[in-house]
């Protein structure tokens, strides 16, 4: 499951348009509809494409957004990740820490840097599913990484081109101003191009010495996030195991892992994930496998995945799939193998 830093939130928050109801908008990414927003908080990939693809509904206005949120981010919105950054001796070097650190502030539309002799591609790597919310998330990346490249380099900066691989939308204005260069839509790849003489010039707050010390804190945050990396895989496999029994409590599969089921939950939110979420997936993992791989009854499934009335399971499948059990088992055993 994919999740993105809560602070971009706030920033589109910013700039919505006017006519926008701002408190459903947050109980779209599941945040809370007063106070500030934490920076430190994720929020589910999907929930945020579904954010982006509200406001997009308000139009041309609302369809640019993310190229103008882009266009506004400066390296000390991202902490420490935009300290690496501006830090960073050559821009080169700069795109090389966003290739390595990416994942502190999104596990969606994070960097590959494509080397030539003359310059560099920036790519933007393809994530799933392909709707306009993740179009507009990569949209949002060059933009930023175009607005922080401007603010650190040395010399006047300017991408060699923008290529993104969805449609273009109905007025381009607004990327033609916020990328200064060529913008090709239906491309191969989503990213930005940029010379030799940019990626070699310099940042002008290049320092050899505090690169390093954010390396070595990035480095830090990036292994803390890795242990978590394979803990949803942990509890739903142990969700699974209990399942047949009824959906086990969450202070349970804690214990299990060694934590509260307090720090469970937390942990989960920090990975964008909730353990209802973790329970409903494992659900529907085992359901759609026991349709398609058994004979078991529409009832012995209900209650082999932790449902005690076959009426309450078919209801969930369907919210899950778009049809009831049966039809989904019907469809199963019909495809060729």
């Amino acid at each position: 499951m994919g999740y993105i830093a809560a602070f971009f939130v706030d920033r589109f928050l910013a700039e919505a348009p006017e006519g926008l109801d701002r408190a459903k908008l947050l109980r779209i990414v599941g945040l809370p509809t007063l106070g500030d927003i934490d920076p430190a908080t994720m929020v589910r990939a999907d929930d945020f494409f579904d954010f982006l693809e509200h406001i997009a509904a308000m139009g041309v206005e609302g369809r640019s957004i993310a190229v103008r949120v882009g266009a506004a981010m400066r390296c000390d919105d991202y902490g420490a990740f935009g300290l690496a950054f501006k830090s960073a001796e050559t821009l080169l070097s700069s795109f090389k820490r966003v290739e390595r650190f990416g994942k502190v502030v999104t596990s969606i539309a994070n960097y590959a840097v494509d080397q030539s002799v003359d310059s560099a591609f920036m790519r933007v790597l393809q994530g799933e599913p392909r709707r306009l919310g993740l179009f507009m998330t990569n949209e949002l990346a060059v933009a930023a990484a175009i607005a922080i490249s401007r603010e650190v380099s040395s010399i006047e900066f300017s991408p060699e081109r923008v290529s993104f691989s969805h449609q273009p939308p109905i007025d381009v204005s607004a990327y033609e101003e916020a990328f200064g260069c060529a913008v090709r839509f239906h491309s191969k790849l989503d990213g930005l191009a940029i010379s030799k003489e940019m990626l070699i010039a310099g940042n002008r707050l290049g320092d050899k010495k505090t690169s390093e010390f954010f390396d070595l804190h990035l480095e830090k945050e990036l292994a803390s996030m890795a242990d978590d990396a394979g803990l949803e895989q942990r509890v739903r496999i142990l969700v699974a195991a209990e399942l047949s029994e009824g959906v086990p409590l969450i202070s349970d599969i804690g214990s299990r892992l060694g934590m509260s089921g307090r720090s469970l939950q937390r942990r989960l939110s920090d990975r964008g994930s909730t353990f209802q979420d973790i329970v409903d997936g494992a659900r529907r993992s085992l359901a759609e496998r026991l349709l398609r791989t058994t004979d078991y009854s529409l009832a012995e499934v209900a209650f082999l995945t932790g449902y005690s009335e076959q009426s309450t399971f078919s209801k969930a499948f369907k919210r899950w799939n778009g049809q009831t059990p049966r039809s989904y088992k019907l469809s199963a055993q019909t495809r060729p193998n």
